[in-house]
C-alpha cells in the first residue's frame, strides 16, 4: 500500500461529522477544488495561498509538489496530505483539505514510478495523483485503486497523456488507455477542451491536467481553467461541487473591538440615558427591568465601541513584499493578458521573462527579509516570535 505522509492531528470520518457540519443550505456554499500543477510548493506558496482565498477553496489538489520526505510544508488551516517521489526532488502529489472539514485518508496501492494520495471527505473520494512523463497509463493498477477507493471519485491529476478528446492536437498510447479506462469504469472526463498547459506559438495546445469523476456526480460538478499560470507554467483549475454543502468557513464575525472602548464614553452613556433611572426591580417585572438594562448597556456599548474591523481575504502577503514586487507581479499579469489576445513569440517572450523577474524579485526580497528578521532578533525577544509568517 503507499506509504504516504498524514497530519499528526487526527481526522473524522466523514460518515459521522457533526451535525453542524450538516447544517440547511441556506447558510451553506458548495464544496470548491482547486487542481494545480504548481511546480514546487515552496516557489508557489504565496500564490497558492491567493488562490485558496481568492476562489474560497476548501480541497486543493497539488502535482509536482517538488517535496522529499524530511521537508516540512504546512499551510495555515489546512491538513496536507502528500506523497513525496524519494528518489529525487522532483515529481510529488498532495492533497490539502480545510480543518473545518471532517476528513479520512484512504490507503491505496503503491507505485513506484508515479505519486498518489487519496482522502474521503463529504462523502467523496478526491484523489491527487502525478504520472511522470514517458510513463504508460496502466488501466491495471487504476483499475485496483478504483476498486480500494468508495465512489464517487475525482481523480485530479497531471497523467501527461494526450488525446483529441479532451483538447490535445494529437492522441498518444497513454490517452487511448485512459478513455479505455473511464469508459469500464463508467467515469467522465470533464475537461471542456481548454488548454491546462501554457504553451508557445510554436506549439500546439496541451490538456494533460485531468478532471475525471464518477458519472453520477458529474452534472453536479463546473469546472473552469483560470486565465494565468502565475509562477508555473500549468493553469489552475477551479472545480464547484454544488450538490455538497456546508456551512462556509470564513464567516464574517460580527462583534466590538472591547480593546478600543471608550470606558468614559460608556459610562456617561449609561448615566445620561433619559431611563436610566426607570429601572426598578419587583417580583412582577423582573424580566422586565433585566430587558431594559441590558439594551441599556448594549446602546452604550454601540456608542462607545468601535466595531471588529474585517480585512480581506482576497490576497495575503509577507512582511518582506514591497512595491517592487507587486509591480513585478502587475507586469506578469498584464503581459499573460497580451499574450492571450496576441500569440507571438514577441509577446510570448514578454511573458517568460516577466515570469523569470517575478521568481528573481521574490527571492531577492524573500532573503532580504529572512537577514533582517535574524538581525532583529536579541536576547531579549520573546520565544513567540517567529519567521513562519515571513515565508
Amino acid at each position: 500500500m503507499k506509504n504516504i505522509s498524514l497530519p499528526s492531528s487526527p481526522v473524522m470520518d466523514p460518515l459521522c461529522q457533526p451535525k453542524f457540519m450538516r447544517s440547511s443550505r441556506k447558510r451553506s456554499s458548495p464544496l470548491s477544488v482547486l487542481q494545480w500543477n504548481c511546480r514546487s510548493v515552496f516557489t508557489s506558496k504565496l500564490e497558492l495561498i491567493n488562490l485558496i482565498n481568492e476562489y474560497g477553496v476548501n480541497v486543493a489538489a497539488i502535482n509536482e509538489t517538488w517535496l522529499y520526505p524530511e521537508a516540512a510544508f504546512k499551510i495555515k488551516d489546512f491538513h496536507v496530505v502528500r506523497d513525496d517521489r524519494v528518489d529525487s526532488r522532483g515529481g510529488g502529489a498532495a492533497l490539502l483539505i480545510h480543518s473545518s472539514l471532517p476528513w479520512l485518508a484512504i490507503p491505496v496501492p503503491s507505485d513506484p514510478s508515479i505519486q498518489v494520495v487519496a482522502v474521503r471527505v463529504c462523502d467523496i473520494s478526491i484523489i491527487s495523483l502525478y504520472i511522470p512523463p514517458h510513463t504508460a497509463f496502466s488501466e491495471s493498477y487504476w483499475s485496483s485503486v478504483v476498486q480500494a477507493v468508495p465512489s464517487p471519485i475525482i481523480l485530479l491529476g497531471d497523467f501527461n497523456a494526450h488525446s483529441q478528446a479532451w483538447g490535445c492536437s494529437s492522441s498518444d498510447r497513454s490517452g487511448n488507455s485512459i478513455l479505455s479506462f473511464t469508459d469500464n469504469q463508467n467515469f467522465c472526463i470533464l475537461n471542456d477542451g481548454s488548454p491546462t498547459r501554457f504553451f508557445s506559438p510554436s506549439q500546439n495546445p496541451s490538456s494533460v491536467d485531468l478532471s475525471i469523476c464518477s458519472a453520477s456526480i458529474a452534472s453536479s460538478i463546473s469546472w473552469k481553467v483560470t486565465n494565468d499560470p502565475l509562477s508555473s507554467d500549468h493553469f489552475p483549475i477551479i472545480l464547484n461541487i454544488h450538490d455538497r454543502h456546508f456551512p462556509s468557513y470564513t464567516p464574517k464575525r460580527q462583534g466590538k473591538n472591547f480593546k478600543r472602548t471608550d470606558w468614559e464614553m460608556f459610562d456617561k452613556c449609561l448615566v445620561d440615558s433619559p431611563k436610566h433611572s426607570d429601572i426598578s426591580v419587583s417580583q412582577n417585572n423582573v424580566d422586565d427591568s433585566y430587558k431594559l438594562l441590558t439594551s441599556k448597556i448594549q446602546r452604550a456599548i454601540n456608542k462607545s465601541t468601535p466595531d471588529i474591523k474585517h480585512q480581506s481575504k482576497a490576497r495575503v502577503n509577507p512582511p518582506w513584499w514591497d512595491k517592487e514586487c507587486s509591480d513585478v507581479v502587475q507586469k506578469r499579469t498584464v503581459a499573460m493578458r497580451s499574450y492571450r489576445s496576441d500569440m507571438s513569440n514577441e509577446n510570448y517572450i514578454k511573458v517568460v521573462e516577466a515570469q523569470a523577474e517575478v521568481r528573481r524579485i521574490t527571492k531577492k526580497k524573500k532573503r532580504r527579509g529572512w537577514q533582517n528578521f535574524c538581525n532583529s532578533l536579541s536576547p531579549q525577544t520573546p520565544l513567540s516570535v517567529s519567521y513562519t509568517h515571513l515565508r
